[in-house]
């Protein structure tokens, strides 16, 4: 009916153009309104600017009626424009034309643009309303401004307005956005306190704040509360209080939560998958990642790279090397291009196989492919040639962190110290000890444990007393944290 409604009134004006009489600014605004209404925004600027060529002035219901149609077309650029003719012929704008504008700039995710509209429509000693506020604030979360957001919402206050569940939620949002859970729960209580109700994206935003700040009771406890008021969580929220329970190692919890979405009917997705999986991996549960894994595919859920990332750890744990090699391998016939994450886990994975080869095969395939392995994937094929007194190749592989222009840590250095300490080579274990102090590094209680140990075989007596009584420093500064820390933990 809208379709006919907006297609009647531009008819109406053809007619009076065609035929007279001709036809007024009235006629015209009714027929900007109407397209305005059927979400016609092309025909409302058109017709605005049929009106203006007859020499028609634009009232404010035609301006209006333009910048509600940009509103609904996202085209912030045209809106503004229209305000800035209503500027030109010295026309009035009311806070209903501006909170248009304002919306449209949101929708759009200008929020630069949002802001400086609403300090327009003050400078214009417009006043704004809540409706001005919450778009504002809406557009602040889009563009991931947390601080902006919340100093809107106090500006509302200050106004004497009162904030609504829309205020509240685009200020928790854009908390969640900025990594600030503990603003965005203090944000909730004051919601409450306020008595306005909380709703379901209230809950979402507020959970996904907890599960990026690893506050896994948390997001569960508002899961709780939001069943108990009788809110129905949706995809998003479940997949939320997933990856929160992921992150806290809590893979049964992750597990209950997907049976409760499936009794529910409600279908996970991908990402719910990926979650679980991710916390099965976390709590180095293989076998119920890979079981995970069988029943989203009966599912005729594909997995992604994040799932298979999460796959290929849990072999890690679970030492099947073989298997992550056959995962990594079937990543490219689902067209995921395996990652530096995906290698990693893989070298690491045949480092707990004791396959030495295949983790030096997957190194070098990585690089072949365009992908830089970065100091975890290195650390693992020298964690991995140090296992099978590969000594020679972990030096090889320390060549080649240098020619690649990644820095070795102290991670690199131990492991390559503790091949060369396996099989005796006492010599090279002190050139390692001496590279890494060029290196600006800190000597470790496992590196200096193996130079101590060259020095012995060698007979150098000054050389392991030294290394002893550095190693005791740096026992002694343990003992000392130690002893700081352990009456914070029993308080």
């Amino acid at each position: 009916r809208r379709r006919q409604r907006w297609t009647e009134a531009l008819a109406v004006v053809e007619s009076l153009r065609r035929s007279g009489p001709e036809p007024t600014i009235v006629s015209y605004s009714r027929a900007i309104s109407a397209c305005a209404r059927g979400g016609q925004w092309v025909s409302a600027v058109a017709a605005l600017g049929a009106a203006q060529d007859e020499g028609l002035a634009a009232d404010l219901i035609a301006h209006g009626a333009v910048v509600g149609a940009c509103e609904k077309g996202r085209h912030w650029a045209l809106a503004l424009a229209s305000l800035n003719g209503m500027q030109d012929v010295a026309l009035e704008r009311n806070v209903v034309v501006c909170n248009s504008a304002v919306s449209t700039a949101e929708k759009c995710g200008c929020w630069g643009v949002a802001l400086l509209l609403l300090c327009a429509a003050v400078a214009e000693s417009l006043v704004p309303d809540v409706i001005s506020y919450n778009a504002a604030a809406s557009a602040a979360e889009k563009g991931e401004r947390w601080q902006r957001s919340l100093d809107l919402l106090r500006e509302v206050r200050i106004r004497g307005l009162l904030p609504d569940a829309i205020t509240y939620n685009a200020a928790i949002s854009a908390s969640e956005k900025g990594l600030q859970w503990e603003h965005a729960l203090s944000l909730l209580r004051d919601m409450r306190a306020e008595s306005l109700l909380p709703d379901v994206i209230t809950f979402s935003a507020a959970i996904a704040a907890s599960e990026k700040g690893r506050q896994w009771r948390r997001a569960l406890a508002l899961f709780a509360e939001m069943k108990m008021e009788r809110i129905p969580p949706d995809l998003i929220v479940y997949n939320s209080v997933i990856s929160a329970c992921g992150k806290g190692q809590q893979w049964e919890r992750a597990l209950v939560l997907i049976g409760e979405m499936l009794e529910s009917s409600l279908l996970p997705d991908v990402i719910t998958y990926s979650a679980a999986v991710s916390a099965c991996q976390l709590g180095q549960q293989w076998a119920a990642a890979l079981a995970l894994v069988e029943q989203m595919r009966a599912q005729g859920i594909l997995p992604d790279g994040i799932t298979c990332n999460a796959v290929i750890s849990s072999c890690e744990s679970g030492q099947l090397w073989d298997l992550a090699l056959h995962v990594l391998q079937d990543m490219r016939g689902m067209r995921i291009i395996p990652d530096v994450v995906a290698y990693s886990a893989a070298i690491s994975a045949c480092g707990r196989g004791l396959q030495w080869e295949w983790a030096l095969h997957l190194l070098a395939d990585m690089q072949r492919r365009g992908i830089r392995p970065n100091i975890v994937a290195f650390n693992a094929a020298v964690a991995t040639c140090d296992k099978c007194q590969r000594w020679s190749e972990a030096l090889a592989v320390l060549q080649e962190m240098a020619q690649a222009r990644c820095d070795p840590d102290n991670i690199s250095y131990n492991s390559a110290m503790s091949a060369c300490c396996k099989v005796a080579h006492w010599r090279r274990v002190l050139q390692l000890l001496v590279a890494l102090r060029t290196h600006y590094l800190a000597a470790d209680l496992g590196a200096l444990g193996a130079a101590t140990a060259a020095c012995a075989a060698g007979g150098c007596r000054n050389g392991v007393a030294e290394l002893l009584e550095e190693a005791q420093c740096i026992g002694e500064g343990v003992l000392r944290s130690l002893h700081t820390v352990t009456p914070r933990l029993a308080g």
